[in-house]
């Protein structure tokens, strides 16, 4: 998760409720690639499969990184 944005500007509206968050590119870049907006259709399609997998406790579709 980010934890601060120090290269962000927010945009507010004469009551000061914010409209608009404005932020530095490799910022964005960063919290789309985390939130997974860069995945193509079939790469969407293998996550939500694998989300489903670890809900259904197949534990044995994936591979475990300890002592890697």
């Amino acid at each position: 998760m980010i934890a601060a944005l120090p290269n962000k500007k927010i945009v507010f509206d004469e009551r000061g409720n914010p409209l608009e968050v404005i932020l530095a590119w490799s910022d964005y870049q960063d919290f789309a690639k985390r939130l997974g907006w860069d995945l193509d259709v079939e790469e969407r399609g293998e996550a939500a499969q694998a989300l489903a997998d670890w809900k259904a406790g197949k534990k044995e579709e994936f591979v475990s990184l300890k002592g890697k």
